[in-house]
């Protein structure tokens, strides 16, 4: 079964549910099954855009519990992988990848949130998706984040525009303040990352 499907069964069986009731109620409980679900298939018919709106509230819902019962994980930087203030009272997880555009242009608006909010905290976590370079930005980040210089290599990586094998060795190389040495054991990635494969090429 398609798992898109599963949210929609459940919506329509609330909403079925919930027009059982009210229909019960509405006619003393003499009214029948039949004239309940003739009712519901008409107004769902009518009012198409409730299933998207239940799904996403039971999607909403799902999530909160998974982020419940994940927060430490989540919200704890790995090594210095975090910016602002180290006891903020509110923490902004970012999931990113060094190849996104949309990621490299969330920087200055990121510092300018952590400028105007001293009690925010930023927590950084690798989400290589979108190429094997990716991957080999992220573990280089990491273990820069291990060895206490992710800001300054997060930067300079961000700023050296596409990245390839080449900028991310550049950096690693850079004197003073991003020299980074690959840690060992290897720095842990994301289990969505660690089951990401590239898709081969169709050319």
């Amino acid at each position: 079964m398609n798992k898109m499907m599963l949210p929609a069964i459940a919506a329509v069986g609330a909403v079925l549910g919930g027009f059982a009731v009210w229909g019960y109620d509405r006619q003393g409980g003499g009214v029948e099954r039949a004239q309940v679900e003739a009712i519901v298939h008409d107004y769902m018919l009518a009012h198409p855009e409730i299933l998207p709106e239940a799904m996403e509230k039971l999607r909403d819902r799902e999530s909160g519990k998974t982020v419940a019962a994940n927060r430490d994980a989540i919200v704890t930087p790995f090594g210095s992988a975090w910016a602002g203030n180290p006891k903020g009272d509110v923490t902004l997880v970012e999931y990113f990848d060094y190849n996104c555009g949309y990621c490299r242009a969330s920087l200055p608006m990121i510092a300018k949130l952590i400028a105007a909010d001293p009690k925010v905290r930023v927590v950084f976590r690798e989400l290589p998706i979108l190429s094997a370079e990716s991957r080999v930005a992220a573990r280089a980040s990491l273990a820069a984040a291990q060895q206490g210089k992710f800001a300054a290599f997060h930067d300079a990586l961000y700023a050296g525009g596409q990245v390839s094998d080449a900028t991310i060795a550049a950096q690693r190389r850079r004197p003073g303040s991003t020299s980074i040495r690959q840690a060992s054991p290897r720095p842990p990635m994301p289990r969505s990352a660690r089951t990401w494969r590239p898709r081969p090429s169709s050319a």
